[in-house]
């Protein structure tokens, strides 16, 4: 049956007036109840499942964490610890092993270093005793003459010449330059002069060279006064056979009445 407003309506459902029923349009038993026919007027009862579809992954949505590449190793420590065995993660007997060695050798090695630095020689036990006519030995202590005070700086012995290019000297034999610090304690003047001599081992007494101790370059004066109160430095220069050996300085101030003479070890 058709007409304008529905179309063709072959597909309705029952017959009418109690027709019989045309049996290409009767429904199929072994259809299943979703695919029956309905009455006419009847409304369907179930839905057909609608089919899966695989929609695109939206750009905002999180990534997944990755699974780990590698066994959970607490549950393989305690999977092995039931079964009895030693899990390969945790070597405790070979680090131990290792750590003693280690410690071993790092005792052996201080060790050997502490008894190398015992075995070396001791430098102060080993060192050259100082030749007394060098200067290098200790300084003697001052002179007390009186009111005077005499003290050794330094001595230089085994000198070939002194001066400088312009205002040169050159010894007869060698020289032999003593410095020394005055110290006036008295209410006089004291005028060093040649107050001081050399003496060597066999007795022989040497004068200062006056020439030779001015042209000398040195930060002290080859004579001058002492005032009282002050302190002076001399130095005076004497020309003596190659190889003599000074024992003393012989130091004479009996000319002052607040001097006197001594000896002065070099």
């Amino acid at each position: 049956m058709k007409d304008a407003a529905s179309g063709d309506r072959s597909y309705d459902y029952g017959t009418p007036d109690g027709a019989p029923a045309d049996p290409a349009s009767s429904p199929d038993p072994a259809a299943s109840p979703s695919e029956a026919p309905l009455p006419a007027g009847a409304e369907p009862t179930t839905t057909r499942p609608r089919e899966a579809v695989m929609r695109p992954v939206p750009d905002s949505f999180p990534t997944p964490p990755p699974r780990p590449a590698d066994w959970n190793r607490r549950r393989l420590r305690e999977e092995e610890a039931a079964a009895g065995s030693p899990s390969p993660l945790r070597p405790r007997p070979l680090l131990l092993a290792v750590g003693a060695i280690a410690a071993l050798l790092l005792a052996v090695a201080l060790g050997g270093g502490y008894l190398a630095l015992r075995s070396l020689p001791d430098p102060a036990a080993t060192a050259p005793a100082a030749d007394p006519g060098t200067g290098d030995a200790a300084a003697p202590g001052p002179l007390v003459l009186g009111d005077l005070e005499v003290e050794l700086v330094s001595y230089e012995p085994g000198i070939p010449s002194v001066g400088d290019a312009g205002d040169r000297r050159d010894a007869d034999g060698e020289y032999a330059v003593l410095t020394i610090s005055v110290t006036n304690g008295s209410a006089q003047s004291v005028n060093l002069g040649d107050s001081v001599t050399l003496v060597d081992e066999g007795g022989t007494v040497h004068a200062p060279d006056r020439e030779a101790s001015v042209v000398h370059l040195a930060d002290s004066a080859p004579y001058g006064m002492v005032e009282p109160g002050g302190t002076e430095v001399f130095h005076a220069v004497y020309d003596v056979p190659v190889g003599t050996v000074i024992d003393h300085a012989a130091v004479d101030f009996s000319r002052y009445p607040a001097g006197g003479s001594g000896e002065l070890p070099l």
